[in-house]
């Protein structure tokens, strides 16, 4: 058995997932709501990515590089 790229892509979803939903409910980090949906959209990205439009993961891309530049 070969095991498909699609199935990596999944588990990198499913880590970046737990890693949003983690930061986000950490009550000890001050920008824990951005950094949670920074993860939660690079998640995405990762679980639903080639089922969305291009446009949309474009979107996600930027908003992503909109909140890391933002600090």
């Amino acid at each position: 058995m070969i095991i498909s790229i699609q199935y990596l892509y999944w588990l990198a979803g499913v880590i970046l997932a737990i890693t949003a939903f983690m930061t986000a409910t950490d009550r000890t980090n001050p920008k824990r709501w951005t950094t949670g949906l920074f993860w939660g959209l690079f998640a995405i990205a990762f679980l639903v990515g080639e089922k969305l439009p291009p446009v949309w993961v474009g979107i996600g891309v930027i908003v992503m590089a909109v909140i890391a530049g933002f600090g």
